[in-house]
C-alpha cells in the first residue's frame, strides 16, 4: 500500500469510526475501555494522529459494528454502500424470509 493510500485509509477509518461512535452515543472513554486503550488514544485514532494496530482496528470495527467497506472504499456512494449492506443481509435470510423480501420488493417496484 503506498503512503498516500495508507494515509487516506487511516483518515477515512478515523472519520467513519468517530461518526459511528457519536451516532451510537458511545463515549470515547467507553469505547476505549471496551477495546483496551486510553480515551486519548481513541481520539488520536479518530483524528488520524496515530495509526492503530490491526488488532485495534478490528476491535473498534467490531465493537462499533462498522462495515469495513465504508473506510476501505470511501469513493463508494452511500447508495452503493447500502446495496452492499443489503446483499449481506440477504445472505443471512432463510427461504421464507427471502420470499417475503421479494414480495415487498415487488410492491415497491410497482409503486415507482
Amino acid at each position: 500500500m503506498d503512503k498516500t493510500l495508507s494515509k487516506h485509509f487511516f483518515i477515512n477509518f478515523g472519520q467513519v469510526s468517530k461518526k459511528a461512535r457519536r451516532e451510537q452515543q458511545i463515549k470515547a472513554e467507553d469505547l476505549a475501555e471496551a477495546v483496551g486503550v486510553s480515551a486519548n488514544h481513541i481520539s488520536k485514532v479518530e483524528n488520524a494522529k496515530v495509526r492503530p494496530s490491526i488488532d485495534l482496528l478490528v476491535a473498534i470495527t467490531r465493537y462499533l459494528k462498522l462495515d469495513a467497506n465504508r473506510f476501505i472504499y470511501p469513493e463508494m456512494s452511500e447508495n452503493e454502500l447500502k446495496k452492499q449492506d443489503l446483499i449481506q443481509v440477504i445472505d443471512l435470510l432463510n427461504e421464507k424470509d427471502l420470499d417475503v423480501l421479494l414480495a415487498v420488493a415487488g410492491v415497491l417496484r410497482k409503486n415507482d
